[in-house]
């Protein structure tokens, strides 16, 4: 049976509420749609090295502004920034869509493109996490967090279900050679977002405390330090905080190259439809693992061991997918990859969220956000590597398992060094 709290059943009522979930579905089945056509491109024309060089240009400026996209969210309107930043998405999104209709991007176009989406995500990302945590009081954020967090679960299992037949799609007038109708999906799917933000929760007395602050950059970088010497002064944070780092920078890469392994497998089609019906699988897992947050969100994060579980399977999964040669054991592997990658990564951050006061959470969401854009950056280190590799005496698809089997492994050593420290959560949450 479900577990929602009484009171989070009476936001469920209210309309607002429902079309910004709505809409948050269905901008994830646009950005999933964009992601599998844009990672398809560019691993079909520039291999591994074009991930690992969009992947860069991702991760550096979301790494570098990330916390000053959460010091802008505490600071500002919310509902104005988040209608900025997805407007600035669209015409992201309408630059890629033309020139993908004139000819091949070059890698250097699609690294500027990956450059502008990190940018615009070190912004929207933390305002993103601290709407949906001012929607509701501070004990119905974790299971609320975990409910939006299903709608963007269902994107990605639906917009991999349409991807295949988007990108197969053909016109005497309009060429989709590039993935161009993709895009275009892309754009009409982030104006529902717009239309439907909720207006900011932070109490008006509170925004103007924060808003009359002098606005000098000594001033936000110490805002950033108080963030930081918040963070440090809780130990739960620190242990929750060292968990999703390592979870996302050696754990989570292995999504970000799937495109890299439905090129390279050694037995199955290297088609875009492969990488389609992969992606799709992964999907699936990220939608049950919303579910089982949901489902359980007040057991669950009672207790540290429940992590190392998670840990455990989701490094088995990845072994299991890279040495399975059947399409069935694939997909199934893939399939709780994403299930145990979802539920660890959701519950940490919105136990994270849930144990921040209201004036720390778009500071507090950036360092996490920061841990995904090293994500990306482990992502692209380890692309960068497959393909020096693939140069010299390896297959491509043999380097790609020593790099991935490298991170697992590694993720494998520190949780098991970490096992006391986490295991103690049990007695503080």
């Amino acid at each position: 049976m479900i577990y929602l709290p009484i009171k989070l059943k009476m936001y469920l009522n209210n309309v607002k509420f429902k079309q910004f979930w709505l809409a948050i579905a269905i901008s994830n089945i646009a950005l999933s749609i964009y992601i599998i056509a844009f990672s398809w491109l560019t691993v079909k024309h520039y291999g591994a090295l074009g991930i690992a060089m969009t992947a860069f240009g991702y991760a550096i400026p979301n790494i570098m502004l990330v916390r000053f996209g959460g010091l802008v969210s505490d600071r500002f309107n919310k509902r104005m920034l988040y209608i900025i930043y997805i407007t600035l998405y669209i015409l992201s999104g309408l630059i890629l869509s033309v020139a993908c209709v004139i000819e091949t991007p070059s890698l250097w176009f699609l690294v500027g493109i990956s450059i502008v989406t990190g940018v615009i995500s070190a912004f929207s990302a933390p305002t993103h996490k601290s709407i949906i945590s001012g929607l509701v009081d501070a004990p119905q954020i974790a299971p609320t967090q975990q409910l939006f967090d299903l709608a963007v679960s269902l994107g990605f299992v639906i917009g991999p279900m349409l991807s295949s037949s988007i990108l197969s799609l053909q016109n005497t007038y309009i060429s989709n050679a590039n993935g161009a109708y993709a895009f275009l999906i892309y754009i009409c799917g982030m104006f529902p977002l717009i239309l439907s933000i909720p207006k900011t929760s932070l109490a008006p007395n509170l925004q103007d405390q924060i808003q009359a602050q002098t606005p000098t950059l000594k001033h936000g970088i110490k805002n950033i330090i108080d963030g930081f010497l918040y963070l440090y002064s809780d130990r739960r944070l620190k242990i929750l905080m060292w968990l999703l780092s390592i979870v996302l920078i050696l754990g989570m890469p292995f999504a970000s190259l799937l495109s890299v392994f439905a090129r390279d497998h050694k037995t199955m089609l290297h088609t875009a439809t492969f990488f389609s019906e992969i992606s799709m699988c992964l999907g699936i897992g990220n939608l049950l693992g919303s579910l089982a947050g949901i489902g359980f969100t007040k057991i669950f994060k009672k207790t540290g061991f429940l992590f190392l579980l998670l840990i455990v399977g989701l490094c088995l999964s990845v072994v299991i997918t890279i040495t399975q040669a059947n399409f069935l054991g694939i997909v199934l592997s893939i399939m709780f990859f994403g299930f145990f990658g979802t539920l660890i990564i959701n519950l940490l951050t919105d136990l994270i969220q849930s144990l921040t006061i209201e004036t720390m959470r778009g500071r507090i969401a950036a360092f996490y956000q920061s841990a995904q854009g090293l994500q990306a950056m482990s992502a692209g280190l380890a692309g960068l590597i497959i393909h020096l590799l693939s140069q010299s005496s390896y297959s491509s698809y043999r380097a790609y398992e020593l790099v991935e089997l490298t991170m697992i492994g590694l993720l494998g050593i520190l949780t098991l060094l970490s096992t006391q420290t986490i295991l103690r959560l049990n007695r503080t949450l």
